[in-house]
């Protein structure tokens, strides 16, 4: 993880003891917040609802843990997880790529972080944090370089009429213009992109675009427009 890891929010958290994901019951963590190699606020019992929320409150730099899967239970859960926090936010599991995990406590005597006897879960989400604020952990990718925007109708018109086909009409015209110039920011940009249309009689009822540019790169060209009669979306793509 090679990030420059100053004046960023950092998260980092640990389940408690007896809590598991795959449980019936819901599994509660401990967490810190930090900020510039300062700890500024200390949960040792948080919800994972709540963290999450808290995750999206704060828009962290990292997320980071010892162990990811004590948030999700398998690798499948772990995209869903991922599309409940921000897209800035990276996830870091700070003992490294499986299966060649160092343990944390290893890892904190290694940068000379105090610990001593078994860290608690809060503890654990402390360390954590400091790990990855001296730049330690490794970061789980799960969206590509590539950036998707879809261009659809927001409102559905009415069931018939002369008033629902003028709506409808309206709703296709303008998705086809926003479409041809989104294209054109695109081509202006030099982005390589595929366009799947979707072609009405009045227009294109809907258009999806997958462009060769990351999202900061896409959401400085593309203004994200989520109601009204038609919409823009924009979002990462899955590896």
């Amino acid at each position: 993880m090679s990030d420059d890891t100053e004046n960023i929010f950092i998260i980092g958290f640990d389940i408690l003891p007896s809590h598991s994901p795959k449980s019936k019951k819901a599994p509660k963590f401990a967490c810190v917040v930090m900020r510039d190699g300062v700890i500024l606020n200390e949960h040792q019992e948080i919800s994972r609802g709540a963290l999450l929320k808290l995750t999206r409150e704060i828009s962290p730099k990292w997320l980071c843990t010892d162990n990811i899967f004590e948030i999700v239970p398998d690798s499948k859960s772990l995209f869903r997880l991922v599309d409940r926090i921000p897209t800035e936010t990276r996830i870091v599991q700070v003992t490294g790529v499986p299966p060649r995990q160092i343990a944390l406590k290893i890892l904190a005597r290694r940068y000379s972080i105090n610990v001593k006897g078994k860290p608690d879960a809060l503890q654990s989400a402390r360390i954590a944090a400091q790990l990855v604020s001296m730049g330690v952990g490794h970061s789980l990718e799960c969206y590509s370089e590539q950036s998707e925007i879809k261009i659809s109708r927001g409102k559905k018109p009415g069931r018939g009429g002369q008033s629902a086909n003028r709506f409808r009409r309206r709703i296709h015209s303008e998705i086809q213009q926003m479409t041809r110039f989104i294209e054109s920011q695109l081509k202006e940009a030099d982005i390589d992109y595929d366009i799947d249309i979707r072609k009405s009689d009045f227009g294109y009822s809907s258009a999806r675009l997958v462009t060769n540019a990351t999202l900061p790169i896409i959401r400085s060209l593309v203004e994200t427009k989520k109601s009204g009669d038609w919409k823009v979306l924009i979002s990462p793509v899955r590896k």
